[in-house]
């Protein structure tokens, strides 16, 4: 099973470091790797600026977050509205297992 879910990666890394010529040979493993395709790949894609946005997203809206959730437990916890049951309700969905809805 394992090798299943392996294969597929190493055979992926096999060929990355093969030319273009040997990659239909069929052999698992390059004759003479290369390097070439990982050098042209970071000259092509600006990997650092993609992660540096990605990060930027992920802090952003994690801030964003934080900002409306803290507000909103603070009221529900401090003020008696009806409905109390709604939010522990919405808790529970998501502890017990999807197995429960089937029932």
């Amino acid at each position: 099973m394992v090798g299943f879910f392996v294969l597929p990666i190493a055979y992926l890394v096999s060929v990355s470091f093969k030319t273009p010529d040997q990659v239909l040979t069929g052999y698992f493993l390059p004759q003479a790797p290369t390097l070439a395709n990982w050098i042209n790949t970071f000259q092509i894609i600006p990997l650092f600026r993609l992660l540096a946005n990605s990060l930027l997203v992920a802090v952003c809206s994690s801030l964003l977050t934080l900002a409306v959730a803290f507000p909103a437990t603070y009221a529900m916890v401090r003020l008696k509205v009806g409905g109390r049951f709604l939010p522990a309700f919405t808790l529970a969905t998501y502890v017990a297992p999807p197995v429960v809805a089937l029932i």
